[in-house]
């Protein structure tokens, strides 16, 4: 088959990942692959280079801010058109609403929803223009509900098609060496990774700084990424102090993170299916983590590891069942890398979109 890939951007984020797995894993089983990216091409090119090298071709729309909305409408129109393909696959907010604005009767479009946001304007827009596609592929169960009953996407069309991870690579990774980083050597670390923004929820970890990085104790929370929170949490460091908490950029490769570290935490107001409890869990880590969306279809094996949003002391006691238990912590991380080995591979999720892609490529409009 032929299939158009239209992503709003490839910098190194959960979307981009599956996206760079599903078009190079089309692509070795004989299925012709390219990408559209709205945004300029990334400063971190590990999502790039995996898409590049496998020959796919990848075109950069070079949008930067609504102005460029016009000029990207023509472009992607002409990209469209340029090379006729069995269906086009969108992946995140912006490259929906765009590729539906574009996209016409001769293509048939499958949309991605990735993410469950309860912005109002957001879910007006996008309920819009899902409308086009002829099928929308969701990352959880939870996912395709809201898309059924928030964006009014017919339950026909959904379909849910869990994210994939490499369980080896993860597995086999050295633990980090947290003093490159001018971090103590011996202290348990609870680790969060991914964007430091609202949506995460991280004030409910500073509101509970205490019980997770106790003055004078024997743990503490390191903190991956960047975002608009950056400068919030460097202040806090400092307000505390280093040897509690500890706020590191953006790393090419977090395997290693999660192997030197004792669980992570993830507090989200809501997600679609987190990639960074898929990590945590494929490195053989225990994951504490709100009950929002996707998060249940993870550790729904495990109550301990999940919390409901927003509840700071359960999500407390739910850590400090781990850092108290060290035979707990290590066989509830042996049983998740069991789980998703056998359920959240690359391979399934390639095959999820291949058979979709061929039962709707095989019936033209």
């Amino acid at each position: 088959m032929r299939i158009n890939f239209v992503i709003t951007g490839l910098d190194v984020g959960g979307a981009e990942q599956m996206l760079a797995h599903i078009a190079t894993g089309l692509t070795s089983r004989g299925h012709a692959a390219r990408v559209f990216s709205l945004l300029p091409p990334p400063d971190r090119s590990g999502v790039v280079d995996q898409i590049q090298h496998a020959g796919i071709a990848i075109t950069f729309g070079n949008a930067t801010s609504l102005r460029h909305a016009h000029r990207l409408q023509k472009a992607l129109r002409r990209w469209l058109n340029e090379t006729p393909a069995d269906l086009t696959q969108s992946f995140m907010f912006h490259a929906n609403v765009m590729t539906g604005l574009v996209i016409d009767d001769a293509h048939r479009m499958i949309a991605g929803l990735r993410v469950a946001d309860p912005s109002r304007l957001r879910r007006w827009i996008e309920r819009r223009y899902l409308r086009r596609c002829d099928g929308l592929t969701c990352v959880s169960s939870a996912v395709a509900s809201f898309a059924t009953e928030r964006l009014d996407v017919p339950t026909s069309k959904c379909h849910v098609i869990t994210n994939g991870v490499d369980v080896v690579r993860f597995q086999n990774a050295k633990p980090l060496d947290w003093t490159q980083f001018g971090l103590p050597r011996h202290k348990d670390v609870t680790l969060y990774v991914g964007r430091l923004h609202p949506q995460k929820n991280l004030d409910l970890l500073w509101q509970h700084i205490d019980q997770i990085a106790p003055a004078d104790g024997n743990r503490m929370l390191v903190l991956i990424g960047d975002g608009p929170q950056r400068a919030q949490w460097l202040s806090r460091r400092n307000q505390i102090g280093p040897d509690r908490v500890a706020v590191l950029p953006w790393m090419p490769d977090v395997a290693c993170a999660y192997q030197g570290a004792k669980v992570l935490v993830l507090a989200s107001h809501f997600e679609g299916m987190a990639n960074v409890v898929l990590e945590a869990m494929a490195s053989g880590r225990p994951v504490v983590c709100s009950d929002v969306e996707g998060c249940r279809d993870l550790v729904g094996h495990d109550p301990n590891q999940y919390f409901a949003a927003g509840d700071g002391h359960a999500m407390v006691d739910r850590l400090n069942a781990f850092w108290c238990d060290a035979n707990l912590a290590t066989q509830t991380g042996r049983e998740n890398q069991k789980h998703v080995a056998s359920k959240f591979s690359i391979t399934k999720m390639v095959d999820g979109y291949e058979q979709l892609y061929i039962n709707l490529g095989s019936v033209r409009k």
